[in-house]
């Protein structure tokens, strides 16, 4: 596997992905953003200084972005699946299913916040990861018609 055809659609899905989670935190004055809050996670769990914090975040948040593209890769070769429509629907679901498992899981590790901001929060980022996906599939199109 080329770690081309791996880094720049990961870097390129987790940026737009990014981009969109602080345009919606943006509309909805609410801090969405995955690399912040796990800089505040990180910084608790592992007692980290607030100046390792948020690029540890930010290094979490790509590094699970390679991963997240990696199972995408398995997925489209176990279902043999050429990157088309409704394969980047089925995948965006499933990553933002995960995704939402796995914050609830994080949540658990810091104070309560109000019913209102999960429910923003994991709506946004069930549609962000549609967006990862989608963003996925461009650029692997576009690797391949170079």
């Amino acid at each position: 596997m080329n770690a081309q055809k791996i880094l720049l659609p990961a870097f390129a899905a987790t940026s737009v992905m990014t981009a969109f989670s602080y345009l919606i935190a943006e509309l909805e004055k609410k801090n969405f953003s995955e690399s912040e809050l796990l800089a505040k996670i990180e910084k608790k769990q592992l007692h980290l200084s607030k100046q390792l914090a948020l690029p540890a975040g930010w290094a979490t948040h790509y590094t699970v972005g390679i991963v997240m593209t990696l199972l995408f890769e398995i997925y489209k070769k176990y279902f043999n699946a050429k990157p088309v429509f409704y394969h980047t629907i089925i995948y965006g679901t499933f990553a933002g299913l995960l995704a939402i498992t796995a914050w609830k899981l994080l949540f658990t590790m810091r104070p309560q916040r109000s019913y209102n901001f999960y429910k923003k929060f994991f709506m946004q980022l069930f549609v962000a990861h549609l967006v990862f996906a989608g963003v996925i599939t461009a650029t692997k199109k576009l690797i391949q018609e170079y």
